[in-house]
């Protein structure tokens, strides 16, 4: 039933413009230079340290390196981290 919803799902999300990071989950990152980044629907922290981050994602995982990382805003959908970030890798779930 959940397959037959999709195309008119879609169709409808198309009409109105709704961005499809909205309607599918997907996580939205916007930076703010290498010191913060604000991060939406995400699914869980992982793991979090002073130097490390690992968020699950709809689509798999975010890893954030850096220094002195803390987090700012935290809520169930969306989270803000703040520090010096170095490196951001992505992985796929298998």
């Amino acid at each position: 039933m959940k397959k037959l919803f999709r195309p008119f799902r879609m169709a409808a999300v198309e009409e109105i413009q709704i961005p499809s990071e909205i309607v599918n989950r997907e996580a939205l990152l916007t930076f703010f230079g290498h010191r913060e980044l604000n991060i939406e629907n995400y699914h869980k922290v992982v793991c979090f340290r002073e130097t490390y981050l690992k968020l699950s994602l709809g689509s798999g995982f975010l890893e954030i390196y850096g220094n002195h990382l803390h987090m700012t805003y935290f809520s169930r959908e969306e989270l803000h981290i703040a520090g010096n970030i170095s490196e951001i890798h992505f992985e796929d779930f298998c």
